[in-house]
């Protein structure tokens, strides 16, 4: 594992799971000379949580390698979002669009993100998958969800 920061700014604490669902909502905020933003939590259920981002900011993007596998599903209300992946590809998520990601465990996904607008407001679906696979099973047996194919 790289010495790259684990958790650098408020906005990578979506990415901390808790054992239990919290009741209530958390709000992130980060600001600074790129703007400012705000990220509001709400843990639905354990390893499953929904975040509503408003960010007014050039970039929130800071190094992570994440300590657990994560599926990210991100939809754009507002704006758009930019963001370079290994590799060199870069992913833009527009207004209107819909854009499903693996965030793999001690792997660096992201290597640099931008809001080209300055404004961005998007809904973010977070599952940890394997705290969010054990709700899944318990909770929606009938539904057979397997979020990970080991094949």
């Amino acid at each position: 594992m790289s010495d790259m920061p684990q958790n650098t700014g408020a906005f990578h604490n979506i990415y901390e799971t808790t054992l239990e669902p919290d009741t209530t909502k958390s709000m992130l905020h980060e600001g600074g000379e790129s703007g400012e933003g705000f990220m509001q939590r709400f843990e639905v259920a354990p390893g499953i949580q929904i975040t509503y981002n408003d960010l007014k900011m050039d970039s929130c993007f800071r190094p992570i390698r994440f300590e657990k596998d994560f599926l990210q599903i991100n939809h754009c209300l507002e704006g758009c979002y930019e963001c370079e992946l290994d590799g060199g590809a870069v992913s833009f998520l527009g207004e209107g669009d819909l854009c499903v990601n693996y965030l793999s465990k001690d792997k660096q996904v992201f290597f640099g993100s931008r809001i080209p607008l300055k404004k961005y407001r998007g809904i973010t679906v977070l599952l940890e998958m394997e705290t969010a696979q054990q709700t899944l099973d318990h909770g929606f047996q009938q539904a057979h969800i397997i979020l990970r194919n080991n094949l």
